[in-house]
């Protein structure tokens, strides 16, 4: 629940920990059927091994955000945080979708949960832009409209409010 995995020895003493992935609370995890290598290409280590190193296959994890995220067992030994968060390959919908506009003239399209996520999808290339999380307790997103000209996006909200956002970056253009 807490989006972090955990390995542990045979022993029950921690070995390695996967805390910064930032995705919610993990519900399903699966490893890579290629044989864990360390860095002197070793196999990895089975029980009984005397090795100290931390030796497991690539693997993916997936979320009760609907995030799919690939990674590498080399990430436990990654200093700066922003880097062990692994790599989206999946962004799902975390709730029911409330409102979809196109861009008029860019192949962007940009999705309203009610969770209070707005998705902006590059629908060419197939890939996630960005993501802008609202509080859902208090604003959850049920419309949203690009103006014809494509420089402004309006998000309509369940509670009455209207947001208009800057739509290369999701921000509000005014307070």
């Amino acid at each position: 629940d807490d989006g972090a995995v955990r390995f542990y020895d045979y022993m029950f003493r921690l070995e390695a920990w996967f805390e910064d992935l930032g995705a919610g609370a993990i519900t399903s995890v699966s490893f890579s059927a290629a044989a864990a290598d360390d860095a002197d290409g070793a196999a990895a280590a089975k029980p009984g091994a005397t090795s100290l190193d931390f030796a497991v296959p690539d693997f993916v994890v997936g979320t009760r955000s609907a995030t799919i995220l690939g990674l590498e067992a080399a990430l436990f030994r990654e200093i700066d945080s922003t880097a062990r968060r692994g790599t989206v390959l999946v962004q799902g919908m975390a709730d029911e979708v409330h409102g979809v506009a196109c861009h008029p003239h860019k192949p962007l399209l940009l999705i309203a949960c009610f969770s209070g996520g707005l998705y902006l999808w590059d629908y060419a290339e197939k890939l996630l832009v960005m993501v802008r999380m609202f509080n859902a307790e208090r604003l959850k997103p049920v419309t949203v409209a690009f103006d014809p000209s494509g420089e402004y996006v309006a998000v309509g909200f369940a509670s009455g409010v209207v947001k208009l956002l800057d739509p290369r970056e999701l921000q509000d253009l005014f307070s």
